[in-house]
């Protein structure tokens, strides 16, 4: 199995991460009952990848990895000078809302060979093909949820690689959120 093969988190801190998680939407001015009962608990126990060596693939880890993410991204813009820091409302409502595409994309893999191979969940062939970052706007778009010009950039921004014009344009809360995964993923990889 992958590196990550033993991480897990026990039903408490799956509970303490959530009740954090929906406590910080509230804080920040997310208080959609809609969204949150669609996400419901699949989004609580959701993981964050598929595999073992990929990043927070297990029980929770979804929830788990944008905690993490928002906590980087903060402490990233609390260090920068005042005129570079970005508002932290926005910055957290980006780093709590870009993966929740994420809530119902994967399931239990079935099969014993792929899971020995420490591929743990597969795609939810019930819907169709979007990046993560794709199908979460379309959930926030669909619940209501509104997004200024650039936490939407950030947000679309996320999954963008190889794209010069989004590597240049990206906005200094679109870096931060970046940052901020990064360092959550890399910092995931040292608790082996």
């Amino acid at each position: 199995m992958g590196i990550f093969a033993h991480i897990m988190l026990d039903k408490d801190k799956i509970t303490s991460n959530a009740k954090k998680y929906y406590d910080s939407l509230k804080k920040y001015g997310i208080d959609n009952d809609q969204l949150i009962s669609f996400l419901g608990v699949d989004f609580v126990q959701a993981p964050a990848s598929t595999q073992t060596d990929y990043h927070f693939c297990y029980e929770g880890g979804l929830i788990n990895y944008m905690l993490s993410t928002a906590a980087y991204a903060t402490k990233i813009n609390e260090s920068l000078s005042e005129n570079e820091k970005v508002n932290k409302e926005s910055l957290i409502k980006v780093c709590l809302l870009f993966h929740i595409g994420k809530a119902h994309l994967y399931v239990p893999n079935d099969s014993q060979w792929h899971k020995d191979k420490g591929i743990l969940y597969k795609f939810n062939q019930d819907l169709i093909s979007m990046k993560p970052n794709e199908r979460s706007v379309c959930y926030l778009n669909q619940y209501g949820v509104k997004l200024t010009e650039e936490e939407l950039g950030a947000i679309l921004s996320f999954d963008k690689v190889n794209d010069p014009q989004s590597d240049y344009y990206n906005s200094m809360l679109g870096e931060l959120l970046k940052m901020g995964s990064i360092l959550a993923i890399k910092t995931s990889k040292l608790k082996k």
